[in-house]
């Protein structure tokens, strides 16, 4: 192989090859008149509650593996510190519920008091209503539920399982938003919605959603906890185990997410290879440079748990938690099936 600047520059132009159409592109879409300014709304209108749905799922989780280790382990932070989470998740929900009334009322533009909404808003509304009773029940009787503790775990149990379908439930609004700018009819029945009948769009995120999750739940989590470091006084050992606990879960859950991507970004591979023959360096370009920005919330994780003074630790775990988030990006864009 030849390696001098003539090749160099050459491999340069072969990867890029399609540049001027794609900066043509990007150039009407970055201009002021041009489609990302609605984009941005779009994206921040859907992916910011999107996101805090996915933390509504993942933290009942957490909650109950604080429980069974402040039993197995005999230390009482990790049940002072699943409180504090429960509390988290109690006002995020109540916020999110509320914030989630207006946006369908705007989004679908008709009274809803008169008028029942298309099936997937009412299933994901009814879901997030629910979770919200379930987590004000389990943060309100967490004390009273001490000396039964199989049963505030099923309470969390069922907290989870209620808001992992309401993330279902938001992903079946938007493969139905997105059929419904493309001018096709979709009134899915409930055995439809269950069984994913042709909906290829949603398979294409689910796999990604459990340790999303789990992820953004840790990550936020670690947030919450340094920020209420002084408000609720448990002592500095208590946040010197919580907060990296939460990190650990937030940097092991989304090493899970990255191998998700790296299973999904191997198959396309092997899919252009099957048809193609070969593999183009542009193709490989765009397959490796996802996985090396995905890995970054990954790595911007770690100093926290390494730490001896995790509290001092407060710009890479809300960096990780911002970048953790853009990856929602993508998945939104994947239920809609838009090529970016």
């Amino acid at each position: 192989m030849d390696f001098t600047g003539t090749a160099i520059l050459q491999w340069i132009q072969d990867v890029f090859s399609a540049d001027n159409a794609v900066v043509q592109q990007l150039a009407d879409v970055f201009s002021p008149n041009g489609t990302m300014p609605q984009l941005w709304l779009d994206l921040t209108g859907v992916v910011l509650p999107f996101a805090a749905l996915l933390m509504l799922a993942g933290l009942p989780v957490l909650c109950v593996a604080g429980e069974t280790l402040a039993v197995t382990r005999q230390r009482s932070f990790y049940d002072k510190g699943g409180r504090q989470l429960a509390k988290l998740a109690t006002g995020l929900a109540w916020l999110l519920l509320a914030a989630g009334s207006v946006m369908a009322y705007v989004r679908l533009g008709m009274p809803m008091v008169f008028t029942l909404p298309p099936l997937p808003d009412l299933l994901c509304w009814t879901l997030l209503a629910a979770y919200t009773l379930c987590i004000t029940l389990y943060s309100a009787l967490w004390r009273m539920l001490r000396s039964w503790p199989i049963s505030r775990r099923l309470l969390g149990g069922v907290t989870a399982a209620t808001g992992f379908c309401a993330v279902y439930a938001a992903l079946l609004v938007m493969e139905s938003d997105a059929l419904a700018l493309q001018g096709i009819p979709h009134s899915p029945t409930l055995p439809d919605m269950l069984l994913l009948t042709e909906m290829s769009s949603v398979r294409n995120a689910l796999p990604y959603i459990p340790f999303l999750a789990l992820s953004l739940a840790g990550g936020m989590g670690a947030l919450w906890l340094i920020a209420r470091r002084h408000r609720d006084d448990y002592g500095r050992d208590h946040y010197n185990i919580m907060v990296p606990w939460c990190a650990r879960w937030a940097r092991n859950a989304w090493c899970l997410v990255w191998l998700v991507l790296l299973v999904c970004s191997m198959n396309a591979l092997h899919a252009a290879w099957q048809t193609q023959g070969q593999l183009s360096p542009r193709l490989g370009v765009e397959t490796a440079t996802p996985l090396l920005l995905w890995i970054l919330p990954a790595l911007l994780w770690t100093p926290t748990l390494k730490s001896a003074v995790p509290l001092r630790h407060k710009i890479t775990p809300a960096l990780a938690l911002l970048l953790a988030m853009g990856f929602l990006v993508p998945v939104y864009m994947s239920v809609l099936d838009i090529a970016v």
